[in-house]
């Protein structure tokens, strides 16, 4: 047919007159030929951000709401073909708690692992490949195909979920690993630890990974939390730490994607009575980590409070000495034992975030505050670099302290929600701290279509 109107169009008229319109016309042919072939190419990955988890509702799963999850397995097409790449399922309670398999005390799912409205799949943005054509078939039932964008940039890329009716393989990769006997996270970037002997909640332990541009070398004392508080009518100030708050760990969920660490906190009384009791989720993933915490304020703190204020961050060693930190408003200081006046001229500044690095590697430390709250208008940095000044409770003397302060006093009765991230960049350049801030402030944007 095609050559047919070739023939045609070549024997008429000004075709056949003029050699620059014979000439174009069968420019204009080949290209027409070209078409298809170019319309039959698969769309290929543009995705470039990699550290990013993706969390899809099992609501958004489509004809696989119901399904079993061990039925169900998630690939991507990469070099014309799909492959396996790491995933999990992570189920919720009715109450849209997490469950946790493993631990104290555990909690099974009462859906008997069925998807749900609101299971969570989860895998990482760089694990996204190719656009599968609409044809595909390695064996599945039924599946969704799931479209990553990048809401700056436009870049996409793409994933499978597929049902199945006898057991696939899976990827062998684990981003990360939980050792309960030790409490303790190995992942790709990093290492944290914490002390089941004095308590579950502060970590006593933080490494960066030879993998990630580290040298493994423990550079924390302790997390610290301690409050500072002026009755009013009374001059004596009291001085609260971390200590009074207990934890005990009552599950985990151990997957090749993410760690669920929960964890219950609580102030204990005399004769043994534990109050204000709240149940935590703590996630590590490859290169990050973040607790989804809350504070409960029995009171308007001013109502008794003339001054308050909250310090939580963490206290290094001299492991720690040489690191560089940098924010985003000031000029950059190095932590190395000495109190300098540019570190004097940044204490008690407000930041959206902070980065410590050096050979020992690189984390990123960000609080997530909603807007409204008042400790996001007073998220503000402080730093310690006094090594001959004692900072009790802690394990080595002296403070490296770089964390934050807030002032409390404007705290109302009722619960803040916020979200404490550490970040784990390898081999970490200036400016790369970007593309995790990216992970809040401009999320991924998902879709699902059935496959």
């Amino acid at each position: 047919m095609i050559w047919h109107l070739i023939y045609s169009r070549m024997h008429v008229g000004q075709f056949v007159m003029n050699p620059k319109n014979y000439a174009s016309g069968f420019l204009a042919v080949l290209l027409v030929l070209a078409l298809p072939a170019a319309e039959a190419k698969p769309e290929e990955k543009t995705l470039k951000r990699k550290s990013d988890p993706v969390v899809v509702l099992g609501k958004d799963l489509g004809p696989l709401i119901g399904a079993t999850a061990n039925s169900l397995f998630l690939y991507a097409m990469k070099e014309g073909r799909l492959i396996p790449i790491p995933y999990q399922i992570d189920e919720k309670d009715k109450r849209g708690k997490l469950v946790v398999d493993r631990g104290k005390r555990p909690k099974p799912d009462k859906d008997k692992g069925l998807i749900d409205d609101n299971d969570e799949l989860i895998f990482m943005s760089g694990d996204t490949g190719d656009k599968a054509p609409v044809d595909t078939n390695i064996g599945q039932r039924v599946g969704i195909e799931i479209t990553i964008t990048d809401p700056l940039t436009g870049e996409v890329g793409w994933v499978y979920l597929l049902k199945f009716d006898k057991a696939q393989p899976t990827s062998t990769a684990n981003y990360v690993r939980y050792a309960p006997e030790e409490d303790r996270i190995y992942a790709r970037n990093f290492s944290i630890a914490y002390d089941p002997t004095r308590n579950n909640m502060y970590y006593e332990h933080i490494s960066m990974t030879t993998a990630a541009g580290g040298n493994n070398t423990d550079i924390c004392d302790r997390w610290v939390g301690r409050v500072n508080i002026t009755i009013k009518g009374i001059r004596k100030r009291w001085l609260g730490n971390e200590g009074i708050l207990k934890s005990e760990v009552i599950g985990y969920k151990d997957g090749p994607v993410r760690v669920v660490r929960k964890i219950k906190n609580y102030f204990r009384l005399p004769f043994g009575i534990k109050a204000f009791k709240v149940e935590l989720d703590y996630l590590y993933y490859a290169d990050s980590f973040k607790s989804i915490s809350t504070i409960s304020i029995p009171f308007n703190v001013d109502l008794f409070c003339k001054k308050a204020w909250l310090t939580a961050g963490t206290d290094y060693t001299p492991a720690a000495y040489g690191m560089t930190i940098y924010t985003d408003r000031h000029e950059p200081v190095t932590l190395d034992g000495v109190m300098s006046d540019d570190e004097m001229k940044m204490r008690d500044k407000l930041i959206d975030h902070f980065v410590l690095t050096g050979t020992q590697g690189t984390l990123i430390s960000r609080n997530v505050f909603a807007s409204d709250t008042p400790l996001a208008q007073g998220n503000n940095i402080y730093i310690m670099d006094e090594p001959d000044s004692p900072f009790p409770p802690e394990r080595e003397p002296g403070r490296a302290f770089v964390g934050y302060r807030f002032n409390i006093l404007r705290l109302k009765k009722g619960r803040i929600d916020f979200e404490p991230h550490l970040y784990f960049p390898a081999h970490y350049k200036r400016g790369d701290e970007v593309a995790y801030l990216n992970i809040v402030d401009h999320p991924l944007k998902v879709e699902t279509k059935a496959f």
